[in-house]
């Protein structure tokens, strides 16, 4: 068998005992009959990857991904910075403890009242264009 056949193989074992868990503690039912399964090795693993590829950039877990505490808090433990593309994403960062300077906003319409928050937060800031340039001019001044 090849390896990434093995690997499915080994990943399905495991989510069927989790499975057959959560229906015997009845986390799985009629009326809530939804659960979230992450591989938190395989997450990891994921992470390491790309950091070991560019060790020297800064990795930010774009949050709209997937912005449930734990996971955050994963990449965070892990050394991942957090990508915000709205106030509420920083907010939410911040709230996690994300360092600051790892922290990248870069929402695609940034009002002045929202960069003014991320200056005030000190994140870094992602300006796409002259006008949002202007606008931190204007805010700084």
């Amino acid at each position: 068998m090849n390896p990434a056949a093995a690997a499915h193989l080994s990943r399905a074992s495991r989510v069927s005992a989790i499975v057959k868990t959560a229906l015997a503690k009845n986390l799985l039912n009629d009326e809530s009959p939804v659960l979230d399964l992450y591989d938190l090795e395989g997450l990891r693993g994921r992470f390491k990857e790309v950091q070991d590829a560019l060790p020297s950039w800064n990795h930010a877990f774009a949050i709209k991904t997937n912005p449930i505490r734990g996971v955050m808090l994963e990449a965070k433990n892990c050394g991942l910075g957090a990508e915000a593309a709205s106030i509420g994403e920083l907010e939410h960062a911040l709230q996690l403890g994300f360092d600051r300077s790892k922290i990248v906003y870069d929402s695609p319409v940034k009002t002045k009242a929202h960069l003014k928050h991320a200056l005030n937060a000190e994140v870094v800031i992602n300006l796409d264009n002259l006008e949002e340039i202007e606008k931190v001019n204007q805010l700084q001044c």
